[in-house]
């Protein structure tokens, strides 16, 4: 009886995935473009399993502009006669995210967080889209509670500012809504998962109300009631 042929093993080959659109300087870009390489390196870490490899594709993709001249500089600080010793991972990432900080960009997002309010024809799954966009650009840490339920969740301080924050740009009728029903959200998740709730109950009464009436209700025009 003849024996299967033993099984082997070639190199890992990297996937086909889209690689990270080079960086040159632009900082509004930066964030999008570490997280395209993160999730490059992620997908095929058995290739890039060793610091020096992840370093050096990043660095492949700094290929103009301040990016391309940060990139000689920082590779001459790390020459030592004829090595070039690249250090960790970790180290380069935040030499690099501290060279291209946009301080404009936090405050920009912060002052439009502040200034963010429901209008009146505004979905709150667009409301809340934009709101996370702008805890996310403002560099605030978003809640690790959105997978617990919201009525067991213990929140911390930095979850509590997010839900006031949360609830100051939501139209006043709906906070009141969600505030008034039988148990409050405890988590900022709970809160927009209550918000989207209430007002697709909103959009479906107002459909209903449109096939029974010749036009929209009053309530429809002077925008949403809840």
């Amino acid at each position: 009886m003849a024996t299967p042929a033993a099984a082997t093993t070639g190199s890992p080959k990297e996937l086909p995935v889209n690689t990270p659109t080079p960086f040159e300087g632009d900082r509004s870009k930066l964030r999008t473009f570490l997280l395209d390489c993160e999730l490059y390196l992620l997908i095929n870490q058995e290739i890039y399993d060793h610091d020096d490899k992840k370093i050096a594709f990043v660095l492949s993709y700094l290929t103009g502009g301040d990016a391309l001249m940060w990139k000689n500089q920082w590779l001459q600080s790390k020459r030592t006669g004829a090595m070039i010793t690249l250090g960790t991972y970790v180290a380069f990432f935040n030499d690099l995210t501290d060279a291209f900080k946009e301080e404009e960009q936090v405050q920009n997002a912060l002052h439009k967080l502040h200034n963010l309010r429901q209008t009146k024809n505004m979905l709150v799954e667009e409301l809340n889209t934009e709101f996370q966009l702008l805890v996310g650009r403002a560099g605030l840490t978003w809640p690790t509670t959105a997978v617990v339920p919201a009525a067991n969740v213990v929140i911390g301080s930095n979850e509590t500012l997010l839900i006031n924050a949360y609830r100051r740009v939501l139209n006043p009728k709906m906070c009141t809504r969600i505030l008034m029903g039988e148990m409050t959200p405890r988590s900022l998740v709970g809160w927009m998962a209550k918000a989207v709730t209430l007002d697709n109950n909103w959009h479906q009464t107002q459909m209903m109300r449109g096939d029974h009436n010749s036009g929209p209700s009053k309530s429809s025009k002077n925008g949403r009631s809840y």
